[in-house]
């Protein structure tokens, strides 16, 4: 077998050399006159402006978006100052003299220069013309012949000093190479020979506009009739005399324009064209927009990046890699050089991909933050966003425990005094119309008025007997948080630093999670309470046979709970509980500012000032844990338990859900036009908008992500929907 793979490896050996052909020559040197070659320019300086970086390549491979680049490294110094003896050659005209020769005639070289350790120290571009002889199987030099240097000897060039790069011929993968201009070689000609002929024409082609005829004159008789004719003829106020003409047999001869220069223009025009589309050059870069718009004109420098500049980058990013990085400075190949990205993608459609990746479940945190750009989350980014309700969504944290609060039968509660915070009515013919918009977009359930008022009562129950844990979670955080932000009011002012950009620091992300932590229990505790909320309204509470399939067992008191919820709501308080509390701290991050700047007195002393900022955040944090604490309790025992009997209805299978609204003057406009809306079990509820509060898609009343004025104080209800 190997004698065979022999023979045939010495069947194909390179046992010859070859010479540069007289096309690259020809196209070389009209590159610099001729126009139809400019798409040859503007691919080569764009090419050039290309920033070239060195990456770790496994680090690239596996991350290839937010692969860290290697600043520092000798390379970099060879390929911004490739010829140190010439200053004029920098990096950006040896990338350019590349990337224009590929193009022209399918070749291009990189001379090394070495220092006595056999370092390269310096790169020179040689021409293609230049080389004279390739290395073959019997000689491994180059022979370059350097026009008007070395005294017009061949330089001898040991085969790995030279950087090749080829565009190989098909015909002859081991010859020279054929670049992409050499197919419009003749269109290139032409047009050549056709601007020289309009140079001729336009210059002077000897052939005059008109012809007297005087058969009978002699040369005075000429001269006499020319100079007769300019001075009747020629002139503004002559246009249109008449002449009139004397002497036997003479007459006048208009001589006409040819086809062959009315067509001139157009002729070119198509040269123009067909060398474009060899170089794949949209006519908007060269300023051809006779049918252009934005749009095309947008599409075409992503067409250029994407179809023309990508391939040549890679090129010569593969030719470098093998050629020099690999060969000279890391032969164990673990480097490796990139270009950056000059492909503008559609940020707009690949927004929307990963957008539905992420709601989907199938791309994580991290992956939606790597495909934009962003840097990765380390702490809490390798999580997928899932239905609750439908898939397991993966967490770190231990389930977290009840608080011990003891468990007391639903006692019914009046309803509360106060308003909801922020209401302003509606005219009754702003709320008529609101109702009318909701009537015609969703189906509106119209029941028996006594049991849903009952359901609602006994929601408002359960939601009132669940505030104490959550009132006192908050005084707990509160407390906490006053005592380090007093101590980093302290220390700021001692240290002539900036008090609130001290606090803003300390409210970081462990702050939010240990508020987190801080409320987990009371938002279990109000999750699972939904949840049993949900089995009284399937009337699954007291009869054993009525619970199915949903491995629910009935017990004395209530029957317990489906396992999957509890990883359902662990995940709930890892997601929307820490959202909840990421906004808490920063209202009260909101607030500390208002209090501690209105305390600093001008002219106190540091002492009477900390002594003012610390009665200032005592104040408002005492402040907070009655009031605010409050709020926070009552807003969030509706939340909770809305979204655990919610969950509660999916794990069940119950096909769709109701917005049940309390019918008084204190409930939102908006959420009363709401009552009786039934949508789908995965679908949310469009809430409109009013001059209330802005409009906002919930996935039950109390949903926290919507904005506070549809969330704040609210006791509507989600509902089963059963047909009473």
């Amino acid at each position: 077998m190997s004698k065979i793979t022999d023979k045939i490896k010495n069947a194909i050996r390179k046992n010859w050399s070859y010479a540069p052909s007289l096309a690259s020559t020809d196209l070389l040197e009209l590159y610099k006159k001729n126009p139809r070659l400019d798409g040859v320019r503007i691919i080569a300086t764009k090419c050039a402006s290309v920033d070239l970086y060195l990456y770790d390549k496994k680090e690239l491979r596996q991350n290839k978006n937010n692969a860290e680049i290697i600043e520092e490294h000798e390379i970099y110094n060879l390929l911004e100052n490739p010829c140190p003896t010439y200053r004029d050659l920098t990096g950006w005209n040896i990338r350019y003299f590349v990337f224009a020769c590929y193009k022209l005639v399918g070749e291009a070289y990189l001379l090394k220069v070495r220092d006595d350790k056999g370092h390269p120290v310096a790169l020179l571009p040689v021409s293609p013309s230049w080389v004279v002889t390739t290395p073959t199987v019997h000689n491994q030099f180059w022979e370059i012949y350097p026009y008007g240097s070395a005294g017009g000897n061949a330089i001898k060039v040991p085969v790995n000093d030279v950087i090749s790069f080829k565009d190989i011929d098909l015909l002859d993968p081991y010859g020279r190479g054929h670049g992409v201009a050499e197919a419009i070689g003749d269109e290139v000609q032409s047009d050549e020979f056709a601007a020289k002929y309009a140079k001729n024409l336009f210059y002077n082609d000897a052939t005059p506009s008109a012809i007297i005829y005087a058969p009978n004159g002699d040369k005075d008789t000429a001269d006499q009739i020319k100079q007769t004719w300019k001075e009747k003829m020629s002139g503004l106020f002559h246009s249109h005399d008449i002449m009139v003409m004397t002497g036997e047999n003479t007459k006048f001869e208009k001589i006409a324009e040819s086809p062959r220069e009315l067509d001139f223009v157009e002729s070119r025009r198509y040269l123009r064209d067909s060398a474009l589309q060899q170089f794949h050059i949209p006519p908007e870069i060269v300023g051809i927009l006779e049918s252009s718009n934005r749009s095309t004109i947008d599409s075409a420098f992503y067409l250029l990046n994407k179809n023309v500049l990508a391939d040549d980058l890679r090129m010569f990013e593969r030719v470098m890699n093998n050629q020099l990085l690999w060969e000279d400075f890391d032969p164990e190949r673990t480097l490796i050089l990139r270009h950056e990205n000059t492909v503008e993608e559609d940020i707009a459609q690949k927004l929307q991909i990963v957008n539905e990746g992420l709601s989907r479940g199938t791309l994580t945190v991290n992956d939606w933050r790597r495909a934009m750009g962003y840097e990765i989350d380390e702490k809490g980014g390798d999580v997928y966003l899932r239905g609750l309700a439908t898939m397991e969504v993966p967490f770190n944290s231990e389930p977290v425990e009840l608080p011990d609060v003891p468990e007391e039968e639903p006692a019914v509660v009046e309803l509360p005094d106060e308003a909801p915070e922020g209401e302003a009515e509606l005219s009754e013919e702003e709320f008529n119309s609101l109702k009318e918009y909701v009537a015609k977009k969703y189906k509106i359930n119209k029941g028996d008025k006594e049991k849903r008022y009952k359901m609602w009562k006994s929601f408002d129950a359960r939601a009132t007997s669940i505030e104490d844990p959550f009132k006192t979670a908050c005084r707990v955080v509160f407390a906490k948080q006053n005592e380090i932000v007093n101590k980093t009011i302290k220390n700021a002012l001692e240290n002539n630093k900036d008090v609130m950009t001290e606090i803003q620091r300390v409210y970081n992300k462990d702050m939010h999670e240990k508020f987190k932590q801080s409320m987990a229990g009371a938002f279990l505790n109000g999750l699972n309470e939904g949840a049993k909320f949900g089995l009284e309204n399937l009337n699954k509470k007291d009869d054993p046979k009525s619970l199915g399939n949903s491995n629910i067992k009935a017990s004395q008191d209530e029957p317990e709970l489906p396992k999957i919820l509890q990883k359902i709501f662990n995940n709930w308080i890892d997601t929307f509980g820490l959202e909840l509390c990421t906004e808490m701290d920063a209202t009260t991050v909101k607030e500390l500012r208002r209090v501690l700047g209105a305390s600093i007195a001008e002219g106190d002393g540091l002492q009477e000032q900390i002594k003012k900022m610390l009665a200032a955040s005592d104040e408002l944090f005492y402040d907070m844990s009655k009031t605010r604490a409050e709020l926070i309790a009552r807003t969030e025992s509706c939340t909770t338990i809305n979204a655990g009997s919610t969950e509660l209805y999916k794990a069940e299978g119950i096909e769709q859900k109701e917005w049940l609204a309390v019918q008084d003057d204190r409930t939102r406009d908006a959420h009363l036009a709401m009552d009786g809306v039934v949508v789908p079990i995965n679908e949310k509820f469009e809430v409109p908008a009013t001059s209330q509060s802005e409009g906002a898609l919930m996935d039950y009343p109390g949903d926290a992500s919507a904005p506070a004025g549809q969330v704040v104080n609210c006791r509507c209800v989600t509902a089963p929907f059963v047909k009473f």
